[in-house]
């Protein structure tokens, strides 16, 4: 999903830009940090928040609700809500413990643990072995850009403005 935009985000940019080339990269959302302070990348699509000191937070681009993802069998796979109480007593899959997405998924489908998601999980990453259940009561997953606060060039808000501009409706230079 995230690619997708990104793609969209790059066309425009492209449009008011034609001298700059965009590439795209898939992150690990391990590596999105570290990808940024080494500056293998200038921006980061990603979700939010991202509470690093040396790093801006664009405004939010997508804000979609929040699943959880249970294995299949759970008793909570049934239902078409949780609440995070009804996760109290359910383990919960540890991003530290895993390299990948698909890996979470993974553990998740075997019966570890569960993982909290954003909805669009269930039309890109869909499972046998996994549920996605809406988490009532918590708030949305929003995504935006990211890049070094010190790394704040005009390319870069370039970029920024255009997928403001792509999500607000405003594609004019």
């Amino acid at each position: 999903a995230g690619g997708q935009f990104l793609m969209q985000v790059a066309e425009l940019f492209g449009a008011r830009h034609p001298g700059c080339e965009v590439q795209i990269r898939e992150a690990q959302v391990a590596e999105v940090v570290p990808w940024l302070r080494d500056g293998v990348v200038d921006l980061a699509f990603t979700g939010y928040p991202t509470d690093a000191p040396d790093l801006t937070c664009g405004g939010v681009l997508i804000s979609e609700a929040r699943m959880v993802a249970v294995p299949a069998q759970h008793p909570l796979a049934r239902r078409s809500a949780v609440s995070t109480g009804d996760l109290a007593d359910v383990p919960m899959v540890q991003l530290s413990g895993t390299a990948t997405f698909q890996e979470m998924l993974t553990l998740v489908g075997s019966g570890r643990g569960a993982v909290p998601v954003g909805a669009h999980v269930r039309r890109y990453h869909p499972r046998p072995d996994v549920a996605y259940v809406l988490l009532a009561d918590a708030p949305p997953v929003e995504w935006g850009l990211v890049w070094r606060t010190d790394g704040a060039t005009a390319r870069v808000l370039a970029f920024d403005r255009a997928a403001r501009d792509l999500v607000g409706g405003e594609h004019g230079g």
